[in-house]
């Protein structure tokens, strides 16, 4: 069974993969089941109309005027949009080759680090893992994020065996972009930098060019992202500045907002459930 999984070879991963998402898919609703998305969708939707990213958010009062989260995804969208027009169905059906994709990688990764046998196996549990499925159809960044993630561990992988240059700038490329997803990536690059100059052998001076290179693209990624903050909000915020302003407020300050927003003896008020978003 394995040498006639292994003589198949990716193609018959990829198709099986992209049948599992694309099955989910269509379990769903043209519609969105978690509340971060009506931020990325409003994003994207002034993307295409010319306008940046919109102005401020729905259903919040805590957040900015101006949207403050990471812009991977509103852009993703915003591409998708364009291409095929405002559908959740045609966002979910491009995520579902994404992720087919991100399985066909896990398997080329596995099998650089192991054997062929630990490969299939890693290649075809994932393509059936039921979280890794249902991130097809979330409608938030974290598929994209993990292809993102694959995507730059895979050109690491080929840059410690070829030492060519234009592999790590695709890796350190890849791993910026993650980061404008998610900004958690952040926390992966000592682990990086580590890796690169005392894990791979070689002369000192290639390793060096190497983490040099991963720190200027990564820099060069972000700095877009990070001069629009600063002309909005004011402050140095490479990714998210909402969770800038979460971090960089005071513990009374918040206390005092939620108290200034809960009701008063007396007062008349509605409650709101998710249900009544979603429809």
């Amino acid at each position: 069974m394995l040498s006639w999984l292994a003589k198949k070879g990716t193609p018959l991963l990829f198709v099986l993969a992209l049948v599992v998402r694309v099955a989910f898919v269509f379990t769903l609703e043209d519609r969105y089941y978690y509340f971060d998305t009506v931020h990325y969708d409003k994003a994207a939707k002034a993307i295409v109309a010319g306008e940046g990213f919109g102005q401020g958010y729905a259903f919040s009062q805590f957040f900015q005027k101006e949207y403050a989260l990471p812009p991977l995804y509103p852009i993703f969208l915003a591409a998708v949009y364009f291409i095929f027009g405002p559908s959740f169905l045609a966002v979910r059906l491009v995520e579902a080759i994404l992720g087919a994709w991100l399985c066909v990688l896990i398997y080329k990764i596995a099998l650089r680090l192991f054997n062929q046998t630990t490969a299939l196996f890693a290649g075809y549990f994932s393509a059936a893992f039921p979280h890794l499925v249902f991130l097809t159809g979330l409608l938030y960044v974290e598929n994209i994020f993990t292809l993102l993630l694959a995507l730059g561990i895979w050109y690491c992988l080929r840059w410690q065996e070829e030492r060519k240059l234009n592999l790590i700038v695709m890796a350190s490329l890849m791993f910026g972009l993650a980061c404008l997803g998610r900004p958690v990536v952040f926390a992966f690059y000592p682990f990086l930098a580590w890796w690169t100059m005392f894990v791979c052998k070689g002369e000192l001076k290639q390793k060096f060019i190497a983490t040099a290179t991963i720190v200027l693209v990564t820099i060069l990624t972000l700095m877009p992202w990070t001069v629009r903050n600063y002309l909005i909000f004011g402050k140095l915020t490479p990714v998210s500045a909402a969770a800038e302003k979460y971090l960089g407020e005071s513990e009374e300050f918040l206390d005092e907002k939620i108290v200034e927003s809960l009701p008063v003896a007396g007062d008349e008020f509605t409650v709101v459930t998710s249900s009544d978003f979603l429809g």
